[in-house]
């Protein structure tokens, strides 16, 4: 409430529209939810109560117009008053029907989507694992389409980008830019309209998904945990991996602290979604699972984003330990992890502006370098002069 009074107001004392617009809408909507939670508990009550008191008023009226025995009259109090509990009981759990319900639909909705389509033919992994974006053009469905060619409704406009075998590349851009969505058109939780992507070669629409997830080990700034132990959760990442393996990975992610800290080790349960965690830890544990898979091909994206110091190190230290090793591909913005960066890419405008070591863009005082020596400050480091179009 004080946020929302407050107007989010910025360095400048002026607050974001869009942002205090959608915290007022959330509360506004929290209270709503609020008062019809309250209102549907006080006319269940109610509707109880009424029941209990309509059996005692009949008991009593027969009672005293002699049409009952006085005990019989009692008997049906007492008998009123124990139903009166599971009645209670029974017009709560509507409620929990109501939310049961809703849930239900949704995972019917879920269920009820098309598979993602399999190759007839499949091919086999060959044993490149570097990554190749051939002409790409993609817009999520929502936006509308180009108004010509080239349009600016396009997300990526024939994207050309080669990401070599065992390199660590560093991609880099604007919000918006489309960094995340690189990685979700890897692992083919989108489909790009025109174009192809490869895998070591091979176009992966082309590869059995089960074959493409083996490749890739994922880690995001959301982390999905199960409400299981923290050795199962770690261990999902490679059911067969020995204890030496196991032990490797965690010192490696510093999941060992973790184990330290809980009371029951290993087999501490993380609560459903991790809860039981911190955020820093959940994050540690997802690097776990993603060092235990290991799978050639590794996507961070934005994992050390908001972390706490140690789970930043943890994972700054685990890309150099696998740098060289396997295909890393690393959304961040964190300065050792930029500037150990075999190649950095600048995105914008759907395609690639500038590629290059750290110390290449920087001597080359273009938008990267604009980029770099903006960080810190508030206005917005991608669109100050004309000089730092794209090109």
């Amino acid at each position: 409430m004080a946020l929302r009074q407050a107007g989010l107001s910025g360095p400048g004392g002026q607050g974001y529209a869009p942002l205090t617009n959608a915290i007022n809408r959330q509360w506004r909507a929290g209270v709503r939810a609020l008062w019809s939670s309250v209102l549907g508990l006080v006319t269940q009550s109610l509707a109880v109560q009424l029941i209990f008191g309509l059996a005692i008023w009949l008991a009593v009226w027969l009672a005293l117009s002699g049409q009952c025995d006085p005990v019989w009259a009692v008997v049906l109090i007492g008998l009123a008053a124990q139903f009166s509990g599971p009645l209670k009981i029974l017009s709560e759990l509507e409620t929990a029907f109501k939310r049961a319900r809703i849930e239900l639909q949704e995972v019917s909705q879920l269920l009820a989507l098309p598979g993602l389509a399999e190759p007839a033919a499949p091919e086999a992994l060959s044993g490149r694992v570097d990554v190749a974006f051939e002409q790409v053009s993609f817009r999520y469905p929502s936006t509308p389409p180009p108004t010509g060619a080239g349009g600016a409704a396009w997300l990526f406009d024939r994207l050309d980008l080669h990401i070599p075998q065992g390199s660590l590349t560093a991609l880099v851009g604007p919000s918006g830019c489309g960094k995340t969505t690189l990685t979700r058109l890897m692992a083919r939780f989108c489909e790009p309209q025109q174009g192809r992507i490869t895998l070591g070669g091979v176009d992966i629409r082309q590869l059995r998904y089960q074959d493409l997830m083996s490749a890739l080990s994922l880690v995001f700034q959301d982390v999905c945990l199960f409400d299981d132990t923290l050795e199962a959760n770690i261990r999902i990442g490679n059911p067969a991996a020995s204890q030496q393996q196991l032990l490797e990975v965690a010192a490696l992610a510093r999941v060992t602290d973790i184990v330290a800290r809980l009371p029951g080790g290993w087999q501490s349960p993380v609560g459903e979604g991790g809860r039981l965690l911190s955020g820093g830890e959940r994050q540690r544990v997802s690097v776990a699972r993603a060092l235990l898979k290991g799978a050639p091909l590794l996507l961070l994206d934005e994992a050390t984003a908001a972390q706490d110091p140690l789970t930043a190190m943890a994972i700054t230290q685990a890309i150099s330990a696998l740098k060289g090793q396997v295909t890393i591909i690393v959304i961040a913005h964190q300065l050792a992890t930029i500037r150990s960066a075999d190649r950095i890419v600048f995105l914008d405008n759907g395609r690639v502006c500038e590629q290059g070591t750290h110390a290449a863009l920087i001597a080359r005082n273009g938008r990267y370098a604009h980029f770099w020596h903006s960080r810190g400050r508030y206005h917005h480091p991608f669109r100050k002069n004309g000089d730092m179009t794209c090109g």
